[in-house]
């Protein structure tokens, strides 16, 4: 991928100088290249692409096009993984309304939208806020999707999360019980993301001194994170 993020970083000169600096296709190669450094945990140096495509856009395009509404989300998620919650929670405001506008109340990307601005809410500590956008978004995933879908149980998952941060555990143990049922049967039982939700479980028993419960999650855990980490042996076999 670094290969091929570097090939679209040459081309953006190239591209700039061919069409312009306000060229929508400048605006389009600099979102694949502000996202593809965000996927690869670059976002430092994501957050200049996205921000100059939104400022293309904002230049080009009417104030509630679907274009400045992903524009918007994609540099908001930026500013989140960078932890600057007061420039990133505007931009997820604005994302969405244009969002809804263009697909509907029901489309998936509505979905992740709120989803999106509920992480950052439970970032900033506004639990009340973030509660009813979670809700939202796994009723969303679960109409389009289906309840045991990755998408739903991303969902799921931070909503639990956020009841876990709040102290709720009573409401965040069978959340996460049923993330973690739906991860077995999906990926296995001796899958990272199954030690992962494990812990969380355990996190959620030690919280409330309940230890005789916690150790054997994290004990199953450690197990599973123990054998995934295990470099494999390779045996040479003579003809």
């Amino acid at each position: 991928m670094d290969q091929e993020l570097d090939t679209l970083l040459e081309q953006l000169h190239e591209v700039e100088s061919e069409f312009g600096s306000d060229s929508p296709k400048l605006a389009d190669l600099l979102s694949i290249v502000g996202l593809g450094l965000y996927n690869e945990s670059r976002f430092e140096e994501a957050e200049p692409m996205l921000a100059r495509a939104l400022s293309i856009r904002e230049s080009a395009l009417a104030v509630d096009h679907a274009d400045i509404g992903s524009a918007l989300n994609s540099l908001a998620m930026v500013y989140l993984a960078l932890g600057r919650y007061s420039k990133a929670e505007p931009l997820f405001a604005r994302a969405l309304p244009i969002l809804e506008r263009t697909f509907g109340g029901d489309h998936y990307s509505i979905a992740a939208g709120l989803n999106n601005l509920a992480e950052l809410l439970r970032a900033m500590g506004k639990y009340d806020s973030a509660e009813p956008l979670y809700k939202r978004a796994l009723s969303i995933c679960e109409r389009q999707f289906g309840p045991e879908h990755p998408e739903s149980m991303e969902v799921l998952e931070n909503l639990a999360t956020l009841y876990a941060n709040q102290g709720r555990y009573s409401e965040a143990e069978p959340l996460f019980r049923k993330v973690l049922t739906v991860q077995e049967k999906t990926l296995g039982a001796e899958h990272t993301a199954v030690a992962s939700t494990l812990s969380r479980l355990g996190d959620i028993f030690a919280d409330m001194d309940q230890f005789d419960k916690a150790e054997p999650l994290h004990r199953r855990a450690l197990s599973i994170r123990e054998r995934c980490s295990a470099p494999s042996i390779l045996k040479s076999r003579r003809a």
